[in-house]
């Protein structure tokens, strides 16, 4: 139990190995906990001018969004700025980096897709409400949105929709796409359906 690591509101996490955490927090702050030494965090700093709403991390860089309406990518074992994007035009909600690329859900229901350098973003109006949620792997591109919907995407162009789930009167708030390809979507009234990808 992490008592005394955080100042203020845990806004997002993850683990990349069973003994690192790292959080975003509405504090403004990222921390990263090693869990075989201590409750403490070994790593925090102030990235953003806002709260942290989103972070991704992998085996060299940690992916953070704010309400500042941007990402940064910095160095895992520097721990120093790689890049900052800041064309994003309203508060980075979600992020996935996976396969070379890093896909960004905004409040404005856009989607930014970023390769290679992140310097130039693919940018697809895809919903109408905030985009909480983003999963991509080699075969799909999901989004889910507070407008009610999960947009399945082809794997050639987000802009090319194959699916659009539609939950009517209620916010998505959560999505998970399981490794059997169940979809797990959490809504506003308290439910979580369940959509088997494989029918």
């Amino acid at each position: 139990r992490l008592e005394r690591g955080h100042k203020a509101a845990v806004l997002c996490m993850e683990m990349p190995q069973s003994n690192l955490l790292y959080t975003g927090c509405q504090d403004k702050y990222v921390r990263c906990f090693d869990l075989r030494v201590s409750n403490e965090p070994v790593f925090m700093d102030k990235f953003h001018r806002r709260s942290v709403l989103c972070l991704d991390v992998n085996e060299n860089f940690v992916f953070t969004g704010s309400e500042d309406g941007t990402v940064l990518i910095w160095d895992r074992r520097t721990r120093q700025e790689f890049k900052r994007i800041q064309d994003i035009s309203s508060t980075t909600m979600s992020l996935q980096f996976s396969h070379n690329v890093l896909r960004v859900g905004a409040a404005n229901g856009n989607l930014y897709s970023y390769e290679k350098d992140f310097s130039q973003a693919e940018v697809i109006q895809c919903h109408s409400g905030r985009i909480n949620g983003v999963f991509h792997n080699l075969g799909v591109v999901l989004t889910s949105s507070t407008d009610g919907s999960v947009v399945v995407h082809e794997p050639w162009g987000e802009s090319n929709v194959a699916t659009v789930i539609r939950l009517a009167g209620l916010q998505i708030s959560r999505f998970h796409l399981g490794s059997n390809n169940v979809l797990a979507i959490a809504a506003s009234d308290a439910s979580v359906r369940l959509i088997d990808g494989r029918e």
